[in-house]
């Protein structure tokens, strides 16, 4: 057994915390031989809600649990954390909007994202969008989700987020073949393909995975990250870019891979990630 590490997570009394802890507890996210204490944080008026979580996973007998603290003190949830899920239990009711969402949710990530802390260790989800467009391709070519690789997913958790398949693979009868070629059909490519959806608690436990755990030299996975300017993305949004991952640390991936309708649409998405940017900030002072 490996030295056994702690794993926050905060908005922990969300239904996406209960699916995502399963994943955790079982080893899909760090390993099958990693030990784990989780440190689960909330408002105290959800606490028996995460004590629920905690005797459900508990009773479930993973081996890998060593612990689980349950607390409404934030700084006792992220001491000593080795990794950490910065949820959202926050319910988005109708009505509300992005704005409503953040002011219920800042003070929070304020306290966690202390300056003193690089920026490249804080990556957003954009697996979801991935998962979903690979499901979308293997469903359309009738193969399993495995046969599909590097299809890329840019810009931010809005309207204006879109795959690009323009490098992707599909395997098909033992033989690679790029999945222009086997779906033949553009306009679907670059219409009714863009919209699609998956399990936030797997693709969240797969964003770490891939942080924890690296990937192959010769793949890459799609992560929300602050951009440095790559692909004439504004320096400093958080934006989906396809990114390798070593040793814990990610890159994105700088072969010139865009293309024009990419190009296109992707400033539509900057546009609208810089506006959210602007209101969070006008939030936060």
């Amino acid at each position: 057994m490996r030295p056994t590490i702690r794993v926050a997570v905060t908005g922990a009394a969300s239904q996406l915390c209960s699916s995502l802890l399963y994943q955790i507890a079982k080893g899909a996210v760090f390993g099958e031989q990693q030990p784990l204490i989780l440190q689960l944080h909330d408002s105290t008026d959800k606490i028996p809600r995460m004590q629920r979580d905690r005797l459900d996973v508990l009773s479930a007998g993973f081996h890998l649990i060593q612990d689980i603290i349950v607390t409404a003190d934030l700084e006792e949830a992220i001491k000593e954390a080795d990794a950490a899920f910065l949820l959202n239990s926050q319910t988005n009711l109708p009505g509300h909007q992005h704005k409503d969402v953040v002011k219920a949710t800042v003070n929070t990530f304020k306290d966690i994202c202390a300056p003193t802390i690089c920026r490249k260790n804080f990556t957003a989800l954009s697996l979801l969008d991935l998962n979903m467009a690979k499901s979308f391709l293997a469903l359309r070519l009738q193969v399993t989700l495995d046969k599909i690789h590097n299809v890329i997913v840019w810009g931010n958790c809005s309207s204006t987020v879109f795959p690009d398949v323009k490098y992707a693979t599909v395997e098909m009868s033992g033989e690679m073949m790029d999945v222009y070629e086997a779906v033949g059909d553009d306009r679907w490519l670059m219409g009714d393909f863009v919209q699609t959806s998956l399990s936030m608690a797997v693709a969240a436990g797969d964003h770490m995975k891939s942080l924890w755990c690296g990937l192959p030299d010769d793949s890459w996975t799609c992560m929300g990250v602050m951009s440095d300017g790559s692909y004439e993305v504004p320096e400093g949004i958080f934006f989906s870019f396809p990114v390798r991952v070593h040793d814990r640390k990610w890159s994105i991936v700088q072969a010139r891979i865009y293309n024009e309708w990419v190009k296109k649409d992707s400033g539509c998405s900057e546009t609208t990630v810089v506006c959210r940017q602007q209101k969070v900030v006008c939030v936060i002072e």
